[in-house]
């Protein structure tokens, strides 16, 4: 019998548990994230960017874990997702790649894409990056929630000119979705890094990187964002406090 009442309180958390998305730029903790959601709550972990870096490994013959280790800290690995995108649309060319990312987060949001051949209970996606792919998610997903970590973090090779890598945190599409989903969204500054700025009444304040980056999200989100100390370890406990209004 406690064996039995046991397994219902199991199956009734994972029932409670959402699917979530995490945007972020480059650096900002998103697979630390998502790896955490894999260990420790049983969630299945899946790329928007998984069709691609799949012809990497193929042609490369790189272990996963060793394929994102490298595409960290070598611009050829990091260009070549760039190429086999590129490649992908020449063989589709009325399709652009953020297109073709919309549709591959419709799918996923759906649980219709391939992953689901497999016994899925809750996933998380660690490679949302713009507007419209989280706008998809909002809509195709009714429960689901977004995170999203406003960490700058510059010593990582990043293509700025590629649109993966723009920063859309002040941008007012993205502002407007924030409100129109606020009850499913966790916005974290994970900054690990701080600045002096001087004000008009002569006294000087202390603000985040994210802070000076995103002055627009601070300032109609200012009671919704929550902050950590920059570190790994404060990344993950603060999350998990946000994570309970959630399950």
């Amino acid at each position: 019998m406690l064996l039995k009442n046991n397994l219902k309180n199991n199956l009734k958390t994972k029932q409670q548990l959402r699917d979530i998305f995490i945007s972020g730029l480059i650096g900002s903790g998103k697979d630390i994230l998502a790896n955490h959601l894999m260990i420790n709550h049983d969630y299945f972990k899946i790329r928007i960017a998984g069709t691609i870096k799949q012809v990497i490994q193929d042609v490369l013959c790189l272990p996963f874990n060793e394929l994102e280790i490298q595409k960290r800290l070598k611009p050829e690995i990091r260009q070549f997702h760039h190429d086999v995108n590129k490649i992908m649309t020449k063989l589709d060319p009325y399709h652009y790649p953020i297109i073709k990312s919309l549709n591959r987060i419709k799918l996923i949001s759906r649980r219709q894409s391939m992953e689901f051949e497999n016994k899925i209970n809750h996933y998380v996606i660690p490679d949302v990056r713009s507007i419209d792919e989280i706008h998809t998610f909002f809509v195709n997903n009714i429960d689901g929630i977004g995170v999203f970590l406003l960490r700058n973090h510059q010593e990582e090779y990043v293509d700025n000119s590629h649109w993966t890598n723009k920063k859309i945190f002040n941008d007012s599409k993205f502002l407007n979705i924030c409100k129109l989903y606020e009850n499913r969204i966790i916005i974290i500054d994970n900054s690990d890094n701080k600045f002096t700025t001087p004000e008009k009444d002569g006294n000087d304040t202390i603000k985040t990187q994210a802070e000076v980056d995103y002055p627009t999200l601070f300032k109609h989100f200012k009671d919704k964002i929550v902050k950590t100390d920059g570190k790994i370890e404060s990344l993950i406990n603060v999350f998990e406090e946000q994570f309970k209004n959630f399950r």
